[in-house]
């Protein structure tokens, strides 16, 4: 498995938590309101261990680190003080 930076974190969100979130900010909103769900942030390097594990099938895989890429960001912010 492929992975870029082992440091790297990302939030991922389900497809039920999105819709839920639409229909809470369509209900709720007044006007030009911000809606951010808290979601849980998972580090990819766990992730890709995880999953090797959870489908691997017995074999031994192996994580290879590429690097993160240009401009890519170790930690995912979901929005800032701005």
């Amino acid at each position: 498995m492929t992975i870029t930076d082992p440091k790297m974190a990302r939030y991922f969100m389900s497809i039920y938590d999105a819709v839920k979130l639409v229909f809470m900010a369509a209900t709720t909103m007044l006007g030009s309101e911000i809606f951010v769900l808290k979601m849980p942030k998972y580090n990819i390097n766990d992730l890709a261990k995880e999953v090797i594990k959870r489908f691997g099938n017995g074999s031994e895989h192996k994580i290879k680190i590429i690097g993160a890429r240009e401009r890519e960001k170790i930690d995912e912010k979901l929005f800032t003080d701005e």
